[in-house]
C-alpha cells in the first residue's frame, strides 16, 4: 500500500505531512514516559522483522498481491504510540533506501499504515478485550479481527486521499480498495495472529502494552530480553530467506487498483537516489543479492528504530535532570 509520487496532489501531500508529524511528535512525548532500552530494544527487532516481512507478498488472487503490514502487530504487543514509531522507522528505510514509496507521499504512507493502521488495530483490539476475549485464544481472535480492521481501514484513508486529489471518483476508488484490501487483511490477520500464538507460547508478557508494565513486570520480562529479540530477528530473517523465492511477483493491492481503473499512468519517480532501489543489490536480482538487500534493510531498519526509541528515552532523561 505503499502510495508512489503522482497518486496524491502536491498540496494534499504536504497537508498530509502535519498530522504525519504531529502524531509522530505525540507518540515520542508520549514513548518517553516509560521508554528503556530494553523496550528500544524491542521497537528495534519488531521494526527489523517487520522490513524483512514486508518484503514477501502473497497471493491473494485475481493477479494481486498483499504484504503483511505490522501496524496491528506491534500496536498490540507495544501499543499504538511505540507501533507508529516502528512504521514510520520501517518507512524512512523502504523510501529513501529502497524507493519504495513516493517521497512527497512519505507522510501519507506513514497516516495511513503507520498512524491510522496502528490506532485502528488498538482500538479494535481493545473493544474486543473489553467484550470478553482475555484468554489466550481470545487474543489470538483479537488479534486476528485487529489486523483486518487495520488494513482496510488504512486502504479507505488511502482511497479517500485518492479521491480527494482527483486521481479517480470516490464512487470508483473507495470500493475498490477496500474489497481488495479485505482479502489482503485476511492474510495480515492470520500472520498477525500466528506471531501473536508464538510470543504466547514463549513470552506471554509481550501482550502488555508498554505502558501498562509495572516496574516489577518490566524486570520480571526484560530478562534474556537482548537474546530473545536477537534469536527472534534472526528467525525473522531465515523466514524472510526461506519467503523470498516463493513471494508473488503481482501488483499489490493500490498497485493493481490503479491499473484495473486506469490511473497507474499518474505514479512519478521523484526521488531517484535510493542506492537498492526496487529491494535489488544495487541492480542486481538475483537471489542471493535480493536476501543481501534484504539483510541490510532489516539492519538498517533495526539501527534507524533503536535510534528513534532512544530519542525518547533521552528526552525523558533530559526532563529528569
Amino acid at each position: 500500500m505503499h502510495t508512489p509520487d503522482g497518486f496524491i496532489t502536491s498540496w494534499i501531500c504536504v497537508i498530509m505531512l502535519l498530522p504525519a508529524i504531529s502524531i509522530i511528535a505525540y507518540a515520542l512525548n508520549t514513548a518517553r514516559k516509560w521508554m528503556t532500552k530494553d523496550k528500544a530494544l524491542l521497537m528495534a527487532g519488531m521494526a527489523a522483522a517487520i522490513f524483512g516481512f514486508q518484503m514477501l507478498n502473497f497471493s491473494i488472487g485475481n493477479g494481486t498481491s498483499g504484504h503483511f503490514v505490522g501496524a496491528a502487530l506491534t500496536a498490540i504487543l507495544l501499543g499504538p504510540e511505540a507501533a507508529v514509531l516502528v512504521l514510520t522507522a520501517v518507512l524512512l528505510v523502504q523510501t529513501f533506501v529502497y524507493g519504495d514509496g513516493g517521497l512527497l507521499t512519505i507522510g501519507v504512507n506513514i497516516l495511513n499504515m503507520g498512524i491510522i493502521g496502528s490506532y485502528a488495530a488498538h482500538f479494535t483490539y481493545r473493544l474486543l478485550h473489553r467484550r470478553g476475549l482475555r484468554t489466550a485464544k481470545g487474543s489470538v481472535l483479537s488479534g486476528f479481527v485487529a489486523a483486518l480492521v487495520s488494513v482496510v481501514a488504512s486502504s479507505l484513508s488511502a482511497a479517500l486521499l485518492l479521491g480527494a486529489s482527483g486521481t479517480i471518483s470516490f464512487a470508483k476508488v473507495i470500493p475498490a480498495m477496500v474489497y481488495t484490501h479485505l482479502f489482503i487483511g485476511l492474510g495480515e490477520g492470520l500472520i498477525t495472529a500466528g506471531v501473536l500464538l508464538y510470543v504466547l507460547n514463549t513470552r506471554a508478557g509481550l501482550l502488555h502494552t508498554a505502558s501498562q508494565l509495572s516496574g516489577a513486570g518490566e524486570r520480571a520480562h526484560a530478562g534474556g530480553l537482548a537474546r530473545y529479540v536477537g534469536l527472534s530477528t534472526l528467525g525473522a530473517l531465515i523466514i524472510t530467506a526461506i519467503g523470498l523465492p516463493f513471494a508473488s511477483l503481482s501488483p499489490d493491492g493500490l498497485n493493481q487498483v490503479a491499473l484495473r481503473l486506469g490511473f497507474y499512468s499518474h505514479a512519478q519517480t521523484i526521488y531517484t537516489l535510493a542506492p537498492l532501489q526496487d529491494y535489488t543489490f544495487f541492480g542486481q536480482s538475483a537471489y542471493g543479492f535480493v536476501l543481501l538487500s534484504a539483510a541490510i534493510g532489516m539492519a538498517l531498519t533495526f539501527v534507524v528504530g533503536y535510534m528513534i526509541a532512544l530519542a525518547a528515552q533521552r528526552a525523558l532523561s533530559a526532563q529528569r535532570s
